[in-house]
Parts: C-alpha cells; structure tokens; sequence
C-alpha cells in the first residue's frame, strides 16, 4: 500500500515536473519570437492600450497571420509609419483601391474616431487569429532583463539543480543495490 502510494506520488511529480517543462519551453519560444520578431506570417504581439476593449483588453497576448487580403470588420496589427515601431491593433472600417493600391482605414472599437492616417497592406503585420486576454503583460515583464531573469532563468536552474538532485539520488541508490549484489 505504503509502495503503490509512493509510486502515485511519483507519477504525480513527473507529471507536473513534465507540464512545467512543456510551458516553460512554450513560453521561451513565444518570448524568443515576440523579442526577435522573424517577420514570418505568424507574430505574437502585446496590446499596450484599452483602444479595442471589451473584445480585447489592454495587456492581451495576440497571435497575428500575414493574409493575402484582408476584408472589413478584420481586426489588424500594423505599424501606422515607418517611424514608428510600436504596433496598433484595430479594426479595419473601410477599403478603398487608389492607383492600384489597396488604402485600409481602421478604427479601435473604443475610440470615438477612425484613426488618421490609413493604412496600406506593406503596414500590417497580420490579422488576429486569437487573443489570450491580460497574457501579454506577462510576456512584456518577461522581455525585461528582470523579468526574463525571474521568470525564464530561475525557474530553468530550479529544474535544473531538481533533477541533479534526482540523478544523484539515483546513482547512490543503484550503488548500494550494486554493491549488495557483489557481496
């Protein structure tokens, strides 16, 4: 009984051990994507302002897609000038063709009034494919030195000296059971 107990609890702990190991690998990637940004077709943003709430709030994690076209009602990551490197998210309300090129004008949900400038396809980033509301201010204080280093370095050394431990533990058990065997 004392066994099988001692045998679930052990299952237990490398299951867990085996989930945070998996969420920590995903969140590493996502924070090596998000501070590297690859310009592939999928891009993982933060929302900075309350400009698209209720349906997004400030601090989501969002995933973004490159489309080949993007249709009103879409909700879009751009970057508004060549200035400006911080990303706006917000709907696109109209479409219009100029000289052969496709002019978007957008508008966040809570804001009062379109945006000034438009928008051109060479602009956007993508077209959210889901939001993980308030994720992304986790994944913000990640991308800070103090917070890659509480979140990303210390729970890896701490995985790391666990399973030292474990192997130590291991080796002194197989020499004991080495050693009785030999006597």
């Amino acid at each position: 009984m004392a066994q099988k107990k001692k045998n679930l609890m052990n299952l237990l702990k490398n299951f867990l051990f085996f989930i945070v190991i998996v969420f920590l690998i995903a969140f590493i990637a996502i924070i090596l994507l998000m501070k590297f940004n690859t310009n592939s077709n999928l891009n993982f943003f933060t929302v900075l302002s309350g400009s698209m709430e209720p349906q997004i709030p400030s601090g989501s994690l969002i995933l973004t897609r490159v489309e080949n076209e993007y249709n009103i009602n879409d909700v879009i990551t751009f970057v508004p000038t060549p200035e400006t490197q911080v990303p706006i998210t917000h709907r696109i309300i109209n479409i219009e063709r100029k000289n052969d090129e496709v002019i978007y004008y957008s508008k966040g949900d809570a804001n009062n009034a379109p945006d000034n400038i438009p928008v051109t396809k060479n602009q956007i980033l993508g077209k959210i494919i889901f939001t993980i509301p308030f994720l992304g201010k986790l994944f913000a204080y990640a991308k800070t030195q103090t917070g890659f280093i509480l979140l990303v370095i210390l729970p890896a050394c701490v995985i790391i000296i666990s399973e030292i431990v474990s192997m130590k533990k291991e080796i002194t058990i197989l020499k004991k059971n080495n050693e009785k065997t030999l006597s």
